[in-house]
């Protein structure tokens, strides 16, 4: 934990990118807002990578968080613009959406 907090603090992209990889393997729900952030701000192969990371969280986000993630999410998705580099974005927050309504 101590070393992922130290890599989502860093600004150096490859770093970023070892924090985004670990989240997806184990997801975090304290870093969603973070990998959010990430799919705005970063290029776009980290943004799709920390899109990933966020649909992998639905498999381990307690009941109690769902509504909540699921709101953040559809947020996101109003957020992120509609062009053809993020078309592989929306596509999975929508289904990380549609996942968390079956579960």
């Amino acid at each position: 934990d101590n070393i992922l907090k130290i890599l989502s603090t860093s600004k150096d992209e490859g770093e970023i990118l070892i924090a985004i990889i670990a989240l997806q393997d184990k997801p975090k729900y304290q870093y969603t807002d973070w990998l959010i952030e990430k799919i705005g701000a970063e290029n776009k192969f980290i943004g799709n990578q920390a899109a990933l990371a966020l649909h992998n969280m639905t498999y381990t986000v307690s009941k109690e968080r769902k509504g909540e993630f699921k709101s953040k999410l559809e947020k996101l998705l109003q957020l992120v613009d509609i062009t053809p580099n993020s078309l592989k974005i929306q596509s999975v927050v929508k289904e990380t959406i549609r996942l968390i309504d079956k579960k």
